[in-house]
């Protein structure tokens, strides 16, 4: 059965892909300092299709890409990627 996997919005720069608001959280926390108790959403279906993946954000101009958050995140299902993990930051 193919698991239902969401990504959630921690920050304007970080995301992070899980089962549940609860191990997104704990994921983003073993990476950064951030407090357990800190808001955190689950995008929606239109932001899964409007927000751009970028592979290389440094030499991919935002413009030319058009890889959305839910493309790579089936990809990264159909690849067998283990979660919750960083789906998306400045940092990774």
């Amino acid at each position: 059965m193919k698991q239902k996997i969401y990504i959630y919005r921690v920050n304007d720069l970080d995301f992070v892909a899980a089962k549940s608001k609860k191990d997104a959280l704990e994921c983003y926390a073993t990476v950064t300092d951030v407090d357990k108790d800190t808001e955190i959403e689950r995008l929606t279906e239109e932001e899964m299709d409007s927000h751009k993946f970028l592979d290389d954000p440094y030499n991919e101009p935002i413009e030319k890409c058009e890889k959305t958050f839910r493309m790579e995140l089936d990809r990264q299902i159909a690849e067998g990627a283990k979660f919750p993990d960083m789906f998306a930051s400045s940092e990774y």
